[in-house]
């Protein structure tokens, strides 16, 4: 463990400063990441203790998207908003656990960022000890900073807009993925010093692999593309096509984790 710690590779916020060396925005992102890397520990410690501390079940409510919500689901909703409150240097926030915008109060003081995400993604394997994860997207605002936030404008803002993203995977060990205009890295949580460390540098997933992970119990409810485009994925022996192998978790943090690493197809 000692030599590990000698030859450390560089945090997460290093690297971020490295990328944003020079840039004008360098100290107000790094702070901002700073805050979402602070909500990562903080779920993760949670998960890790959940059966213990009795927030496996259903909190009794709904999510926007008609989904059952558990306890976790708002305890990790509550780390995001809190730890991007206190940075200040987000105007806006846009959670799946909230049917509407988080607009920062006047109280605090706005930054130039909006952040989207869902703090809990794949929640209902908590139960089963299953790996789940946080998403997250970060936006720059558009409107003057004298202006409310515009939902148009600010908010619904198209993918290539996206200054970072990237997720956060709780399993065996905790991964952030961040992908920015400079590539996509991966940093893993040391239970150690507590640090964010780079453990995956530039990835690039495979061109072409060998699984498809999609919950097959809804293939009556496909198009027929969509119904031919898995038959074929299953290979045919007469032909002699391989088959692809099926691997479908059910969290999508920890089915788009493996498809970036191995390849393959999500959906």
């Amino acid at each position: 463990m000692a030599n590990r710690h000698l030859n450390a590779p560089r945090t997460l916020t290093q690297a971020l400063i490295e990328e944003y060396h020079n840039q004008q925005e360098q100290a107000e992102f790094i702070v901002l990441f700073s805050a979402i890397q602070q909500a990562c520990k903080n779920i993760a410690s949670a998960i890790r203790t959940a059966p213990l501390d009795k927030l496996t079940g259903l909190a009794g409510t709904t999510n926007s998207m008609g989904e059952e919500v558990k306890q976790l689901d708002l305890i990790s909703n509550n780390y995001f908003i809190d730890a991007l409150l206190s940075c200040e240097r987000v105007c806006a926030m846009v959670s799946e656990e909230d049917g509407e915008v988080i607009q920062v109060p006047q109280k605090y003081r706005r930054g130039p960022y909006v952040v989207a995400f869902d703090p809990l993604d794949g929640s209902s394997n908590i139960d089963v000890a299953v790996p789940v994860g946080s998403i997250f997207s970060i936006y720059k605002r558009v409107t003057p900073m004298e202006e409310e936030v515009d939902l148009n404008k600010d908010i619904l803002q198209n993918g290539g807009s996206i200054v970072c993203a990237g997720y956060a995977l709780y399993g065996s060990c905790t991964t952030i993925i961040v992908a920015t205009n400079n590539g996509v890295n991966g940093y893993t949580l040391d239970p150690v010093s507590g640090e964010v460390m780079k453990s995956h540098a530039n990835i690039q997933s495979p061109k072409k692999g060998n699984i498809y992970a999609v919950n097959e119990g809804n293939e009556k409810t496909w198009t027929k593309s969509t119904q031919m485009y898995v038959r074929n994925k299953k290979g045919d022996k007469d032909k002699k096509i391989p088959a692809y192998s099926l691997r479908y978790v059910g969290s999508m943090v920890a089915d788009v984790h493996r498809t970036l690493f191995k390849g393959g197809i999500f959906f």
